[in-house]
């Protein structure tokens, strides 16, 4: 540990002072381990080192100049260089780059995240909504919501790069451990629409192989859902949240919804590009998706399967905690005048 200036030089005068290294470790209140005080007294004592310099030989790669440098590389330029393209260049290690990156310029990686581009109606869409919830829904009648929505998922699984390794002496080892994950050209496809209310999930509802999730569709097999398991799990005053679809929007679905009289979320009120504030979108499918990664799925009826059984799965409390995030986020896009609550994203 190399010990700062001005406490070296507090030390120095310290020494000059008469007191001893065990003493000056108490007075500097234990904020310096004893070692290092003992050797910096050793070395102010009997060798004369300086108070006003650190001990050792100075930097010969990580110089001002260099650091500079390499900020300009990783931060300012419009072509940023990796770690490894600049030691290249400088002919030195790519660690050495790094700890530049990491401990004199404290910045952090990062990965690049997607999402949805806005335009300008569509975050006037999400600031007035915002305001129309903040007037309309405390925190509690947001626990009343039905939220829902629909998702496609397919045989082959997700996959992620970074995170997803298998550790072995070599790739072949790595490939007989489970290295590989075989995906099919056309893999299987399964949609399916799911309901979150605070007090549990609804029915999951499946679309058949080679039909379409149309009005028709929706009106038949997901509405009386939504109707009778919103009133069972809510109650009576439930209010049902639907995304602007051609399918939940549709005269016939709208018509529906008004005969089977429960509330629902205008469909000009809704805003479009939103996943940051429907909980199925920013905490419950990726949950799914990561209960159901690296596994095959060799039939559509497996793969239905587990996808009934991993929404199932998702503790009841984790739901309830993603729901009542929904009128904080709607806050969030308040304070940001519509846009993007970016740092939910990630």
């Amino acid at each position: 540990m190399t010990i700062k200036l001005p406490i070296r030089k507090l030390i120095s005068s310290w020494i000059d002072s008469g007191y001893k290294a065990s003493a000056i470790y108490h007075m500097l209140n234990k904020t310096v381990s004893k070692a290092t005080v003992y050797r910096w007294v050793d070395r102010i004592s009997k060798s004369g080192v300086s108070a006003r310099s650190s001990p050792g030989r100075p930097r010969s790669v990580r110089t001002k100049s260099f650091i500079a440098k390499v900020k300009r590389n990783v931060c300012l330029n419009k072509k940023r260089k990796s770690a490894r393209h600049i030691a290249r260049e400088e002919g030195c290690d790519d660690k050495t780059v790094r700890q530049v990156i990491r401990q004199d310029l404290g910045l952090k990686a990062y990965k690049k995240v997607r999402v949805p581009a806005l335009t300008d109606a569509h975050i006037a869409q999400r600031y007035s909504f915002a305001h129309w919830v903040k007037n309309n829904f405390t925190h509690e009648s947001c626990r009343l919501i039905l939220f829902s929505d629909e998702k496609m998922f397919n045989s082959n699984g997700s996959l992620n790069r970074q995170n997803d390794r298998v550790y072995a002496k070599s790739r072949k080892e790595a490939n007989e451990n489970g290295g590989l994950l075989p995906t099919k050209k056309y893999p299987t496809k399964v949609m399916v629409w799911v309901g979150l209310a605070f007090n549990g999930k609804c029915k999951v509802v499946v679309l058949p192989a080679n039909e379409r999730f149309n009005g028709d569709f929706y009106v038949q097999n997901v509405l009386p859902i939504v109707n009778r398991d919103g009133r069972k799990l809510i109650g009576d005053n439930f209010t049902f949240q639907q995304d602007g679809a051609t399918c939940h929007t549709a005269d016939v679905s709208m018509e529906t919804i008004e005969k089977l009289k429960f509330s629902v979320i205008p469909p000009d009120k809704w805003p479009a590009n939103s996943p940051d504030l429907n909980p199925l979108d920013y905490f419950f499918w990726n949950e799914v998706e990561e209960r159901l990664k690296g596994q095959k799925y060799p039939t559509r009826a497996s793969l239905v399967a587990a996808i009934k059984l991993k929404i199932n799965e998702v503790p009841q409390k984790m739901v309830q905690e993603a729901i009542d995030q929904f009128r904080s986020r709607v806050h969030a896009v308040l304070l940001n005048k519509g846009g993007l609550i970016l740092d939910k994203f990630f």
